[in-house]
């Protein structure tokens, strides 16, 4: 059998799988629940591959055939995942509102350098408190008693204060990370959206006839991912 006669009318029965793919999937509305959506499409893409089998069946025996079935295979699952983005843009654009009210709270959201100011103004108030409160107690110390229950003050202030720096400047540090890192900062503003979406999810009568309210975590996910 000629190779190049089998390759020509595979690559024909290729293409036409592929637009009609392509065309069936255009009509589909969205957004919509993620596994209704992949439902709906792996349902497209398994007609359409079966015709493309009808279609070459006397050629399925050549190396044209073998190789055409799986760049089919490989170009229809491209489309997929393509079609899977394209409903989470959708869903992101319908969502607006979260959107506005997630960035609004980013912007209001410490800078790397908002935060070491004040973990710095905090230490330095400190500092200052530390000295102050050795010094009084150094005056007052003509009592033991007096001496013993202001040593054992100054201790746990002291102890107090390390924690309350400790914490201050490890926000600090942590928020310098997440300005500086790319992947750090994209994952706390899918946080932030997140949180503004099930705020609105829970905190509005719901009508579980909507499809928000059936949206799936892994959707969450994703549109948040968009933003």
């Amino acid at each position: 059998r000629n190779e190049a006669a089998a390759a020509g009318r595979c690559a024909v029965a290729r293409e036409a799988a592929v637009a009609g793919v392509e065309a069936a999937t255009d009509q589909l509305r969205l957004p919509d629940l993620e596994a209704t959506l992949r439902g709906k499409v792996d349902d497209i893409a398994r007609r359409h591959t079966a015709k493309f089998t009808a279609q070459t069946a006397d050629i399925s025996d050549t190396a044209a055939y073998t190789a055409a079935h799986a760049e089919l295979g490989r170009m229809l699952s491209e489309h997929v995942t393509l079609t899977m983005d394209q409903n989470a843009r959708r869903w992101h654009a319908r969502l607006a509102p979260v959107s506005a009210a997630a960035l609004a709270r980013l912007r209001v959201d410490f800078s790397c350098g908002a935060a070491a100011a004040a973990a710095w103004r905090a230490s330095t108030a400190s500092v200052s408190g530390a000295a102050s409160s050795s010094s009084s107690s150094s005056t007052s110390s003509s009592a033991s008693a007096r001496a013993a229950r202001a040593a054992s003050s100054v201790s746990v202030s002291a102890a107090t204060t390390a924690a309350n720096l400790t914490t201050a400047w490890g926000d600090a540090a942590w928020i310098c990370i997440r300005d500086a890192v790319p992947w750090v900062c994209e994952r706390h503003a899918a946080a932030v959206w997140t949180r503004e979406f099930e705020a609105r999810r829970t905190g509005h009568a719901a009508d579980k006839r909507d499809l928000v309210h059936n949206m799936s975590d892994t959707m969450v996910r994703e549109v948040a991912r968009v933003f």
